[in-house]
C-alpha cells in the first residue's frame, strides 16, 4: 500500500514538473501575442504609421532578461519543490522503518518545518524584495531556533535520565 502511494506521489511530482522544465511554447509569450494579433505587432504598427517610433532595442533586451530571470526562478522553484518532496519521502521512510520508527509527533514536526521552510524559500523567489526577504529571514531564523533549541532540550533530557 505504501509503495503504491510513494509511486503515485513520485509520478505526480514528475508529471507536474515536466512541462515547466521542458521548453514548451507558452501562449503568453511576445511572439505568440504578435502571431495571434498581427495588427498590434510592432512591424504592423510601423507600417501603418510611418511617423511612429521604432521599438527600442533596449526594450527587447529588457523583455529577454525578464524572461531568462523568470525561467531561472521557475527552475529553482522546481528544484526546491523536489527537495521538499524528497525530505517528505525521507520522513515517511523514517516513520515506517521497523526498528526505532519516528513517532507521530516527530513526523508532524518534521512535516511542518519542511512546509514552512519550503513556503518561505518559494516566497523569497517569487517576490525578491527587501520587505519579503526580511520576513523570510525571520521565518528561517525561527525554524533554526526551534530545531537547535529542540535538539538541545533532547540532549539535556537524555542526560537527566542517566
Amino acid at each position: 500500500m505504501i509503495e503504491r502511494l510513494l509511486l503515485v506521489l513520485s509520478l505526480l511530482v514528475l508529471w507536474t514538473a515536466t512541462p515547466a522544465l521542458a521548453a514548451t511554447d507558452s501562449p503568453f509569450t511576445f511572439e505568440a501575442a504578435t502571431q495571434s494579433h498581427p495588427a498590434s505587432a510592432p512591424a504592423a504598427a510601423a507600417a501603418a504609421a510611418p511617423a511612429a517610433q521604432a521599438l527600442d532595442p533596449r526594450d527587447q533586451l529588457t523583455v529577454e532578461y525578464q524572461r531568462a530571470q523568470d525561467r531561472a526562478y521557475l527552475t529553482i522553484t522546481f528544484v526546491v519543490s523536489a527537495v521538499a518532496a524528497a525530505f517528505m519521502l525521507f520522513t515517511l521512510a523514517l516513520s515506517l522503518r521497523a526498528r526505532n520508527p519516528l513517532s507521530a509527533r516527530d513526523v508532524l514536526r518534521a512535516a511542518v518545518v519542511i512546509f514552512i521552510a519550503y513556503g518561505a524559500i518559494v516566497l523569497a523567489l517569487a517576490y525578491p524584495k527587501n520587505e519579503t526577504m526580511t520576513g523570510v529571514i525571520g521565518i528561517l531564523g525561527a525554524i533554526a531556533g526551534y530545531v537547535f533549541g529542540r535538539s538541545g532540550g533532547d540532549d539535556r533530557s537524555d542526560a537527566a535520565k542517566s
